[in-house]
């Protein structure tokens, strides 16, 4: 899978086994989490996408589960604006600021921003997405669980290092970047977790999971990516996907909507065998299978 060789469907594409293809979202959910989201237990699963859209969305519906359960919620939303000009006058930053107004900013997103919108509960699972204290175990990806909700301050305790259990205290920071078409860097003040249940595929290396859901509303897209994806988990049984139709995944015949377990389902398997074969790595027989398709067709 790393370096190609299981690619069945062309050189870039893999087929899956029917037995980990389930055919919904919510039945992936079920897999890694259980109906009831087994709060014990979730730091040892997690569900894999291809881009942040798509754990937003994921999260989404895991928190709508969560909120089932609980009596207290509460919604947080950040302080979005534009950096203050120095080589213009305070009038000037003022009426430049009109055009810009907070809702508009609020609505931007980047995977350097965390989400204007922040709802958590208690029990909820998160992860910093910033480097807060790394002597004390608050760096970016520590997953932790959220204990209590403040106003303005999150207790949590943390999950995962050699700082797990301990109980800590997040607090608003700022963010900021200059990716955006805007006369200024945007700035965003907020609290630095998100929820984790859902995350994107590299933000899962170096993790060792009980269960993993791999949900491909879109396909995967770099290198290697498939591979990080299945060897988080220590057998197939562990590994669920849900892949949605596309022209570079779902069932082989085309059908519309998700794939259904014993399809002949394919996804997207990037490999860069040129790289591979640069350095030594890729085995002698991948060029000889590209001969072969080439000839077949």
């Amino acid at each position: 899978m790393g370096d190609g060789t299981a690619n069945e469907v062309g050189c870039t594409k893999l087929n899956l086994p029917g037995d980990i293809v389930r055919s919904g979202i919510h039945h992936l959910i079920d897999h890694c989490f259980g109906k009831e989201i087994d709060k014990e237990d979730a730091d040892e699963a997690a569900i894999l996408c291809p881009t942040n859209s798509a754990t937003y969305f994921v999260n989404e519906l895991i928190l709508q589960r969560l909120k089932r359960n609980v009596e207290e919620t509460r919604v947080y939303f950040s302080s979005t604006f534009l950096e203050k000009r120095r080589e213009m006058g305070e009038e000037a930053n003022n009426a430049e600021r009109l055009h810009y107004p907070p809702e508009y900013l609020g609505a931007l997103q980047s995977a350097s921003l965390p989400p204007h919108r922040l709802e958590l509960v208690p029990g909820a699972n998160v992860m910093l997405i910033r480097n807060l204290r790394v002597s004390g175990g608050l760096c970016n990806s520590t997953r932790l669980r959220v204990k209590k909700l403040y106003a303005n301050l999150i207790v949590c305790e943390i999950l995962t290092g050699s700082h797990k259990e301990q109980t800590v205290s997040i607090f608003r920071i700022s963010f900021s970047t200059d990716e955006f078409s805007l006369p200024g860097r945007l700035k965003r003040r907020h609290f630095p977790p998100k929820l984790c249940y859902a995350m994107i595929v590299n933000k899962s290396q170096g993790q060792t999971l009980k269960r993993v859901g791999l949900y491909l509303r879109t396909a995967l897209w770099t290198h290697g990516q498939t591979y990080v994806a299945f060897s988080r988990v220590r057998s197939q049984d562990a590994v669920k996907a849900v892949v949605e139709e596309g022209p570079d995944k779902g069932r082989v015949n085309n059908n519309r909507g998700a794939a259904l377990a014993g399809d002949n389902v394919f996804t997207q398997n990037p490999v860069y065998i040129e790289i591979l074969r640069a350095v030594g790595l890729a085995p002698t027989n991948v060029q000889e299978e590209e001969e072969m398709d080439t000839d077949d067709t």
